[in-house]
């Protein structure tokens, strides 16, 4: 499994990639076929401070794609969020 973070505007330490690649481990229990994870955060303009970073998380499973995007407070809470939407198509599926 291949694993691809971006950033724009956001500062990226390595606390963040390793949480970022715990989520994805998680994911890959529910989700055995994962190939790609592209992890995208970039500073999201808005008036609410508390949701400042959007996060988008695309899965490639056995050829097709899963996305999920949401903003969060901090890039951690947006990557959490955009799992969790994630985890939710997948089980409503």
């Amino acid at each position: 499994m291949e694993l691809q973070v971006r950033s724009q505007g956001v500062e990226l330490g390595r606390e963040v990639h390793d949480h970022i690649s715990r989520e994805v481990s998680r994911m890959r229990r529910y989700l055995p076929g994962i190939s790609l994870v592209r992890v995208e955060l970039s500073r999201a303009k808005t008036c609410n401070r508390n949701y400042g970073v959007l996060g988008c998380v695309s899965l490639y499973v056995d050829g097709s794609v899963t996305s999920g995007a949401m903003r969060g407070a901090d890039p951690m809470h947006a990557v959490n969020l955009a799992v969790d939407e994630i985890s939710r198509q997948w089980a409503s599926a």
